[in-house]
């Protein structure tokens, strides 16, 4: 049944339409987009937001100096332009001129030396800037970035939002605005401000008036959220015609495409999301000083012979039909049992009792594989992987975990064996996500690091970060050592109405805006029709 139905799936999707649906030369203005938040958002300030609805929120609310483009490059946000040194160690950034903030004050460089020294320097924020960034403004308008190696990635960082000094320079920036913080009266640099805020209720955004791109964007006059407690109630919405958007899960789309004809809406793919990885832990010492994965595993997962027979040993073809019913694309990797159990065997395991391979000392090849008990699509993904490792002799045993519960085994306690997942869904922020293979990153989830020092192979990922062909090096020692599996690269999916136009939706613009469209400023949807007045009695 699980392959019929993701055959048709398959089907389905082979429909989904990418393109934005032109309304008119002349942009309409004025209405309002209606949405869902999969709860409450907790938190407006965009320092403390990890993910869901608080980080889409907050997006829609502060800007960055750069944001990502549908190329998947970077382009000027609140920065009128940006340059990079030859050296990959110094980025100048000039802002636009006649910056506000929503209450009228002026938006400037010492906006920026704030954030990233005050905020993002902090470690209580996600932004986790690089360690020995130096921040500062050689005037008003501009800002200097030096680091201290060189990173041709670092423009990721510069789609950060930016916060007030004005409102935030006296006390700690964080708790000033902490949970309790009243939304509408945040001075706000983004294309909407908050309006109303009823918490696990609703939330209503207007335009702001002092938007960069003011006074033609944005279209919309506003945007109003009901708040709900889980996908079903979303997905509800969605389906009776309440709100205007909704991203799907795999077991959701096959039944919206199913709907779409009656349902006046299109189903639009953005193109793949960040790869879920089958992980080993490699660190080498856990809290309080404890062997973070006893042996004999320990010794299993640091062979690269055991990593890469792993690798070899994953259909990931069959992983995108039965665990994401073809709502994903297979990760990079090569399928190859034979090839599988070479490496294996160079591994020094061999066969044993009922059929699993056991090592040198007679010890069973069996190991836990921690997963995100919230998620169906990774239930479903953790039984994949655990039939096909089977097949080569290897005892991979699935474990859900609560998703909180599983972040803190892993980013906390250092605490586990083997995990499917990916930093995203530990809650790394987009820009600290994009470099976690640098062994620094507090995101380098299957190896945080101690007082040991890295290994060779991570020395060389390291290096990587300092070459503009960085990222084809990085791909070439993946390969070559797998310290993550990659399995597949789900695909974003949204439903969008078809009144709702010029959207645009894209996997990597809306990661790291954390909005459902990427272009809000751009998005158009009809007002509704003046309400008829009756006429006065005896008239």
């Amino acid at each position: 049944m699980a392959r019929i139905f993701a055959f048709a799936a398959a089907l389905l999707l082979a429909g989904c339409t990418s393109t934005s649906l032109p309304l008119t030369p002349k942009p309409v203005t004025g209405g309002v987009l209606s949405g869902t938040l999969i709860g409450d958002p907790g938190t407006f300030n965009p320092a403390l937001a990890r993910r869901g609805s608080a980080l889409e929120v907050s997006r829609l609310m502060f800007a960055g100096l750069l944001m990502p483009d549908k190329a998947g490059g970077f382009s000027p946000d609140l920065a009128a332009d940006f340059q990079q040194a030859e050296d990959g160690r110094r980025y100048r950034v000039r802002l636009k001129p006649a910056l506000v903030w929503s209450n009228g004050q002026p938006l400037g460089a010492n906006d920026v030396v704030f954030s990233f020294e005050r905020v993002y320097g902090d470690g209580r924020s996600p932004g986790s800037l690089p360690r020995g960034l130096k921040v500062s403004a050689p005037d008003e308008q501009t800002v200097e970035f030096v680091l201290p190696a060189p990173d041709f990635d670092f423009a990721a960082y510069l789609t950060l939002p930016i916060l007030p000094a004005h409102a935030l320079a006296e006390g700690d920036p964080l708790a000033r605005w902490g949970l309790d913080a009243d939304p509408t009266t945040l001075p706000v640099s983004g294309p909407f401000l908050c309006r109303g805020y009823t918490p696990n209720e609703s939330l209503e955004l207007a335009a702001n008036p002092r938007y960069w791109r003011r006074p033609e964007q944005p279209y919309l006059a506003g945007i109003r959220y009901r708040i709900v407690p889980d996908r079903p109630a979303a997905l509800a919405r969605f389906q009776s015609g309440q709100s205007d958007t909704y991203r799907p899960s795999p077991e959701e789309y096959a039944g919206l495409a199913a709907g779409r004809s009656s349902g006046n809406y299109a189903l639009v793919s953005g193109g793949a999301e960040q790869p879920v990885y089958l992980a080993f832990n490699l660190n080498r010492t856990a809290v309080a000083g404890k062997a973070p994965v006893a042996s004999p595993g320990a010794n299993w997962f640091a062979n690269p012979a055991f990593r890469q027979g792993v690798a070899l040993a994953i259909d990931r073809s069959r992983l995108v039909q039965e665990a994401f019913l073809n709502t994903a694309e297979a990760g990079k990797g090569t399928f190859d049992q034979d090839a599988a159990r070479e490496r294996l065997a160079a591994a020094g395991l061999k066969g044993g009792a009922g059929g699993v391979l056991t090592d040198a000392a007679g010890h069973k090849v069996s190991f836990e594989v921690l997963l995100d008990g919230d998620d169906p699509a990774q239930m479903r993904l953790g039984e994949g992987v655990r039939a096909q490792l089977a097949l080569v002799g290897l005892d991979a045993q699935p474990r859900p975990l609560p998703r909180l519960v599983l972040r803190n085994r892993i980013l906390r306690q250092k605490r586990w064996q083997a995990a499917i997942t990916n930093p995203e869904r530990l809650g790394a922020p987009p820009p600290a996500s994009l470099s976690f293979w640098r062994s620094a990153n507090p995101w380098h989830f299957f190896d945080l690091g101690d007082d040991q020092g890295t290994l060779p192979w991570q020395d060389q990922f390291d290096a990587t970060y300092g070459n503009k062909t960085g990222a084809s090096e990085r791909e070439q020692l993946i390969a070559a050592h797998q310290p993550l599996v990659e399995l597949v690269r789900p695909l974003a999916l949204a439903a969008i109405r078809a009144d709702v136009r010029e959207s645009r939706f894209s996997a990597f613009e809306s990661t790291y805006n954390g909005r459902i469209l990427a272009n809000i400023w751009e998005v158009q949807k009809a007002p509704p029709p003046p309400a008829e007045v009756s006429p006065a009695p005896g008239s």
